[in-house]
């Protein structure tokens, strides 16, 4: 996936925004938030990880309150 999207000569920030237990999360909506302030402010590509259905629901609602105009691709592996 590095290699498929271009990610070797990019900048990026991986964000794993569920915590699997221990942590307290940030609302999905606070993610976007700071998704679209560092997008504004960076030429730094945001990536989403996350591992279960849930994480990707997780990650689909953060998708989607982000400013379009930051929109590249969404992959589920």
């Amino acid at each position: 996936m590095y290699h498929q999207y271009d990610l070797d000569h990019q900048s990026y920030i991986i964000i794993h925004p569920t915590t699997g237990g221990g942590n307290r999360p940030w609302h999905p909506l606070s993610y976007a938030a700071f998704i679209n302030i560092v997008c504004k402010a960076t030429h730094y590509t945001i990536i989403l990880t996350g591992a279960t259905a849930s994480d990707s629901q997780i990650n689909e609602h953060i998708f989607s309150s982000i400013d379009q105009q930051y929109h590249q691709y969404s992959v589920e592996c």
